[in-house]
């Protein structure tokens, strides 16, 4: 942090946080006129938007609190090309299926991964596992005696450095 030109150099005095669950920040230190802390995301932060807000307590005397908000997108270790399919009107007997694409962004292995089909109903899953993705095929057959919508949830889980990450895509069939 830096003050205006002219102005008396800015302090930092402390930094605090209400509800800051998913950063840390280092020690205050400065040179030049200019205070500066570290920031950064916890190792168990969550994937998605990450969203807080730190007060930096200051020696400036008109406003001394100053409000450090923060976001920023923790980005899967696998990308899926769809969430959700939709497998349209299937008649009795009949099969239809959709290819979801699975990469790294981060150039993980993906030859551990696996997939947990949902259980009981009319959706099954084929994995072809590749140099740097996998492909995976969700089929749906209609059966006798099910009909209706049909919703499956298919969980897609791959072994990261230092955890197991898991995504998870919805098949969606309307059986005649």
């Amino acid at each position: 942090m830096e003050g205006f030109p002219g102005q008396p150099v800015l302090e930092i005095l402390k930094v605090s946080h209400l509800t800051a669950f998913q950063v840390d920040y280092g020690e205050i230190g400065g040179s030049a006129g200019a205070q500066e802390f570290t920031i950064q995301l916890r190792e168990s932060t969550a994937y998605g938007l990450v969203a807080e807000n730190l007060w930096v307590t200051t020696n400036d005397s008109e406003v001394p609190v100053k409000q450090i908000a923060l976001s920023a997108y923790v980005q899967y270790p696998f990308d899926v090309s769809k969430s959700r399919i939709f497998l349209g009107v299937l008649p009795e007997g009949d099969r239809r299926s959709d290819i979801i694409e699975v990469t790294s962004p981060y150039g993980y292995d993906l030859s551990g991964m696996r997939v947990i089909d949902p259980e009981a109903t009319i959706f099954a899953s084929e994995l072809e596992r590749l140099s740097d993705a996998a492909r995976l095929r969700v089929l749906a057959r209609a059966e006798p005696g099910r009909t209706g919508a049909q919703r499956g949830v298919f969980r897609i889980l791959s072994e990261v450095p230092g955890a197991e990450a898991e995504v998870r895509v919805e098949a969606y069939a309307f059986v005649k």
